[in-house]
């Protein structure tokens, strides 16, 4: 039962989804099937002749084929699916949903690229409760169309894995890398928390992350951080770092060999008001003084308390400021940079789990430009003594 009341929610979405994506191909505000029909009908390269026209709309009315008009049409175009499509979409889903699923699956076979075919069949597969036929048909179509299309498939697979009944099911028949990473991205997008996540990858299985494996990551771990659910954060980013935890600076990467990724290792920045990167003297970097600029960052995970932070960096000018900051708080602490090493305390309240300490370059007028190479950041508890 409740499977079947969560497709139930499903279909509904679902319906919603494969209007709006038909509406993205040429912008119209028909609804299916009537929307199908004209849109195939008119857009310029989807010409279909008086006889593919009449040859889709017999095969609506059952035994009103005429079989040797039919035989001769098919024939002629061997290739074509509009009329197919046309036929599956003006059938009742509710009354003839074998037919037109039949009739669907005849236009995909002659046109394995038909976005409209395979739209309405992925809502045909879903109303009679395949979520593994419904799912190969949202990964066809994730190759298939635009950006926004493919973002609203995303949301189609986030619809099935958020309801518990569906999750396993849903994830087991994802079989694309691509696939599985959009829609992890779209789940921690749409507010799935830690739990919800961590068992969707370890349900997913291998996954390969490639050369963007931190931005993979993090996309995971923002939105968590956003909500100020700062534990279930650690919690997904640790999955992906496992050693993180294993050392006890409370600085993750204290010397900058880019051991870890944002947000709770360092994140760098460039753009046009100056750089940051880890290099052979540690974090380095220039800051060109137009305008306030965060050059690096890590998010913390600090217990309420009194700290000390020490800073070694050797500094060319003055527009380089070490911060601490809270996300409610704001700035807690903010010290410019120098040529030595500089020691500085803050406190932090239980309203500040998960502070960020930043590299930011403040901007003068005129600019002045400012390099620095910080070569090792330490934090402690400070002593009570």
């Amino acid at each position: 039962m409740a499977k079947g009341r969560s497709l139930i929610l499903f279909l509904a979405a679902l319906g919603f989804m494969v209007l709006s994506a038909l509406t993205l191909f040429w912008n119209k505000g028909w609804q299916a099937p009537q929307f199908v029909g004209t849109a195939l009908q008119e857009h310029p390269d989807r010409v279909m002749t008086a006889e593919a026209r009449e040859f889709g709309e017999s095969l609506v009315q059952a035994g009103s084929v005429d079989t040797r008009r039919s035989q001769s049409f098919l024939a002629k175009a061997p290739l074509e699916e509009e009329p197919f499509v046309i036929a599956g979409a003006n059938l009742d889903p509710d009354q003839e949903i074998e037919r037109s699923e039949s009739l669907l699956r005849i236009a995909v076979r002659r046109n394995p690229r038909s976005r409209e075919a395979r739209l309405l069949l992925l809502d045909r597969l879903a109303r009679r409760g395949d979520v593994t036929g419904a799912v190969a048909q949202v990964e066809v179509l994730t190759r298939l169309l635009p950006s926004e299309g493919r973002a609203m498939m995303s949301d189609a697979l986030v619809a099935l894995v958020n309801e518990p009944s569906l999750r396993r099911e849903t994830l087991a028949a994802i079989e694309g890398n691509t696939t599985k990473l959009e829609m992890l991205r779209a789940l921690s997008r749409n507010g799935a928390n830690a739990s919800v996540l961590l068992e969707s990858i370890e349900t997913l299985g291998q996954l390969d992350l490639g050369e963007r494996r931190d931005d993979f990551v993090a996309s995971l771990v923002n939105p968590l951080l956003r909500a100020g659910d700062w534990q279930g954060a650690l919690r997904v980013w640790t999955y992906f770092n496992p050693t993180a935890s294993a050392g006890d600076d409370l600085v993750l990467d204290p010397q900058f060999a880019g051991e870890f990724g944002p947000p709770f290792g360092w994140e760098v920045r460039s753009n046009s008001n100056g750089y940051a990167r880890l290099g052979d003297r540690g974090l380095e970097g220039e800051f060109y003084g137009r305008s306030n600029t965060e050059l690096a960052r890590q998010v913390l995970f600090l217990d309420p308390g009194d700290y000390s932070l020490t800073i070694r960096s050797e500094t060319l000018g003055e527009g380089i400021r070490l911060l601490v900051a809270c996300p409610q708080e704001g700035t807690i602490l903010e010290e410019p940079l120098d040529d030595r090493s500089k020691t500085m305390q803050f406190s932090l309240t239980g309203d500040c789990p998960a502070p960020a300490l930043r590299i930011l370059g403040r901007a003068s007028d005129p600019p002045r430009a400012s390099a620095f190479a910080i070569s090792e950041i330490e934090l402690e508890r400070a002593s009570n003594d």
